[in-house]
């Protein structure tokens, strides 16, 4: 069993390294070994270790090269943490009446689906606003909802599930205390109601303003995050002779050039971020005398790359790496042991790259 896992692993690497030269049969050939490929990760939670654990082996065992080891952290990855399918919310946008006389043309074809907006946040929905609207100066205008302004840089779905929801929900149950996650809604979801309206036009606004909400990704409980992450738990088991947490290492270690690798050096350090959350990898990575000047010197090395990759809140690559660091020292030091060790090795690294 473990022997055919591996055999589908290399294969589908081996095509995917084609794409710049795919043709129709070389795709059929791709989406059918991504298909197999699909279903090793789709059974039980047993089948999903021993899944993540081959792709960890083979890495180690030389048998991919680097280019090939980037598209299996990334499985990993999304194995790991699955990727959230985007909700559709729509939206039934309004002029103001006060400003009816202010502001030019309608929005004339409501309701607009949260995908329609050419991006993610309220600004998306500003900007859609001002040329359908003609209106020149989009700093002029704000958005209300649920009788709250809402800060352009708020996620469109994240407002729908954290401001709406609750707004629609406490209007139709007053006698509720607690409101249910917007998955149990038992009825088809209302149009979020948006008001825009040029600010200061009727006076000084008495609408409470909301800047920030929850990240519906972040959780600071450990037993939830156990159970969300767990089975990011086998990075620490034994691979043979190493660890997950040591392939993982010793990967970020070979990467030369963190610049040339940048597609493959993101989609470690996720998975190290990933790995990261739960305590027992933390504590494996601290085993390592290495591990902290390993993330550090490659901290150093990507310094200046400002370039985003998906992740938590889109951060560039220089600051997931500094946060993983963050991370484990601060462990580190709540565990009570010492730094020096580390820091000195760390320090000894950045020093020859200077020299280099």
């Amino acid at each position: 069993m473990q022997r055919n896992i591996r055999v589908v692993i290399k294969s589908l690497l081996k095509l995917k390294k084609l794409n710049l030269v795919k043709n129709r049969h070389i795709r059929n050939c791709e989406e059918q070994i991504q298909g197999i490929f699909n279903q090793l990760q789709a059974e039980n939670e047993e089948d999903k270790k021993n899944f993540v654990k081959e792709c960890l082996t083979l890495v180690e065992s030389g048998e991919c090269d680097l280019k090939e080891s980037r598209f299996l952290f990334e499985d990993i990855c999304k194995l790991i943490n699955p990727v959230k399918p985007q909700q559709e919310y729509f939206l039934h946008l309004q002029k103001a009446r006060s400003n009816e006389e202010f502001l030019p043309g309608k929005m004339s074809k409501n309701p607009y689906s949260s995908k329609s907006f050419g991006g993610k946040t309220m600004a998306d929905v500003r900007a859609k606003i001002c040329r359908d609207c003609d209106i020149i100066e989009p700093e002029m205008l704000e958005l209300v909802i649920a009788n709250k302004i809402i800060a352009m840089t708020l996620p469109i779905t994240a407002v729908y599930e954290q401001v709406w929801w609750p707004h629609v929900y406490k209007k139709e149950n007053p006698d509720s205390y607690e409101v249910p996650p917007i998955e149990e809604a038992d009825a088809s979801l209302s149009h979020m109601h948006v008001i825009f309206r040029l600010a200061g036009m009727d006076g000084e606004a008495t609408e409470d303003r909301i800047e920030t909400l929850n990240d519906s990704n972040e959780l600071t409980n450990e037993r939830d995050i156990e159970k969300k992450f767990g089975l990011a738990k086998v990075i620490s088991e034994p691979l043979g002779q190493l660890t997950g947490v040591e392939v993982l290492l010793n990967t970020l270690e070979s990467i030369e050039h963190v610049q040339e690798y940048k597609d493959l050096a993101s989609w470690l350090v996720q998975l190290i971020s990933l790995a990261i959350k739960l305590k027992v990898n933390r504590e494996q990575f601290l085993k390592s005398p290495r591990a902290i000047a390993i993330i550090a010197k490659k901290l150093f090395q990507s310094v200046g790359m400002h370039n985003k990759f998906d992740g938590k809140n889109e951060q560039s690559l220089f600051d997931f790496i500094l946060s993983i660091l963050e991370i484990l020292i601060n462990e580190q030091i709540a565990s009570g042991s010492k730094l020096v060790s580390n820091d000195s090795l760390a320090a000894d690294d950045m020093q020859e790259d200077q020299v280099d």
